[in-house]
């Protein structure tokens, strides 16, 4: 391949005008600014190859330089000197480059979150894709799934294990999810997943419960406490309906019957992907009516600062420790509170409570035939329960 000798000078660029119709201004070597009449300038190649004549474009003006636009122009020039056409040869490496995007870990991640939305409740799905962006996504989320190591995940997963246990175990579970969804789709053919042996053990502490006897010291600690009604209410109805956190602070008043006395918690907000139907005792029915005084929106907790959302999870917490609750049960402990109390009670077996607290209850087969989840029976377990809650707030 002959040198190029170049004869444009950058202010000679600068200072084409358009004409009425385009035209060349040769640098050389092929090389040339096409200035069209509509003052779009371009900088091209022509050269000819197998007796074709073809014209390659280098790039847009002033967007390329012209010291840029020749070091284009020289990589041009030699795929030509090889027999191969520059065109093709772009064509093709944009073609790789995206067939590499579509393989990198963030793209597989994200097709395999979107094929397992319909599955999971809407807050489980945020979790995950918080936990993906703040923790995977930022290491490893552009690498080619192919191009990743075990050692290098390995390396991700130990320093993430250092700062936060169970994110890193929740981590290491979709990453590993996260290549069997490529291995099923042939992106790569292993999945170089660590072992979660290479994980600290989970040392799981039970949330802190109240005992039962203590209900009544704790509501009335929080009527006397001068805050947020309706923030007092959601942990009523939590203790009231054996209800977790999340399914409370979301509800909609559009799950609510106040004709029947019923609270229908969609599957979309329930842990175990199911409709579940709560008949709510006299004492519940009474705070959402109240409830109803003081939120006419589409939540029945919305949030203080947006309407369009609902009241955050964590407003249950604070509410406990500003009255000084919070060493004596955690909000979720409220279940356990109740679920320890109800099994102790005769008249109540413990496969109700479970029923109650929506847990799982049987074996596959058993859940196959018994399709009930026993409404009746859990309504009267409940009001029990609220009746005795009640009782003791009742005491001096």
């Amino acid at each position: 391949m002959k040198s190029c000798r170049y004869q444009l000078t950058a202010t000679a660029a600068a200072n084409t005008r358009p004409r009425e119709s385009g035209y060349k201004v040769r640098d050389g070597g092929g090389m040339y600014l096409w200035v069209s009449p509509t003052g779009a300038k371009s900088w091209r190649y022509d050269y000819k190859l197998f007796g074709s004549n073809r014209t390659h474009t280098l790039g847009s003006y002033p967007e390329t330089t012209l010291a840029n636009a020749r070091a284009f122009h020289q990589k041009a020039r030699e795929t030509v000197s090889r027999g191969e056409h520059p065109i093709d040869l772009r064509k093709q490496i944009q073609s790789q480059k995206a067939a590499e995007t579509k393989s990198t870990f963030m793209s597989l991640a994200l097709q395999w979150h979107d094929s397992r939305s319909a599955n999971l409740a809407a807050n489980t799905q945020k979790q995950i894709l918080r936990e993906l962006r703040r923790n995977l996504f930022p290491r490893i989320g552009l690498r080619p799934m192919a191009a990743i190591k075990r050692a290098e995940l390995a390396e991700l997963l130990l320093d993430l294990d250092g700062r936060a246990r169970e994110v890193a175990r929740n981590c290491r579970s979709y990453v590993s999810s996260i290549f069997e969804f490529a291995i099923d789709r042939g992106v790569v053919s292993v999945d170089p997943t660590p072992p979660r042996r290479i994980l600290r053990p989970r040392q799981q502490q039970p949330h802190l419960a109240a005992r039962a006897e203590d209900m009544g010291k704790i509501l009335r600690r929080l009527s006397d406490g001068g805050h947020n009604r309706s923030t007092e209410i959601a942990l009523r109805l939590l203790a009231l309906t054996l209800l977790r956190k999340s399914e409370v602070v979301g509800a909609e008043w559009s799950e609510i019957d106040m004709q029947m006395g019923v609270w229908r918690v969609p599957k979309s907000r329930k842990k175990e992907r199911r409709d579940f139907v709560v008949r709510l005792p006299r004492q519940a029915v009474l705070l959402i009516r109240e409830l109803r005084e003081l939120s006419a929106g589409r939540y029945l907790f919305p949030h203080r600062d947006d309407p369009e959302r609902h009241m955050a999870t964590r407003s249950l917490n604070a509410l406990l420790e500003r009255n000084g609750l919070n060493q004596i049960t955690k909000v979720h402990g409220l279940r356990s509170t109740a679920s320890t109390f109800l099994n102790e009670r005769d008249i109540h077996n413990s496969e109700l409570v479970e029923y109650a607290l929506a847990h799982v209850v049987g074996s596959g087969v058993k859940r196959v035939y018994d399709r009930g989840d026993r409404e009746a029976q859990r309504a009267e377990l409940l009001q029990s329960w609220a009746d005795y809650v009640e009782s003791l707030e009742k005491l001096e």
